[in-house]
């Protein structure tokens, strides 16, 4: 089984609410779990302040 790409996964949901297959509501509750997600994780851009901080900049 192939892995999807992100970019694959938005092309289908971008489908899926253009089609009607999923309603607005729905849409922002995917968009906010994602955000929360990356939020607790810190996201890669989490790694790239610690290393800046470290560094003094």
């Amino acid at each position: 089984m192939k892995k999807l790409t992100d970019q694959k996964r938005y092309e289908r949901l971008l489908a899926a609410v253009q089609s009607g297959d999923i309603d607005r509501r729905s849409l922002l509750r995917i968009i906010g779990a994602t955000a929360a997600a990356v939020g607790v994780t810190g996201g890669p851009m989490g790694l790239l302040t610690r290393k800046a901080m470290a560094a003094g900049v």
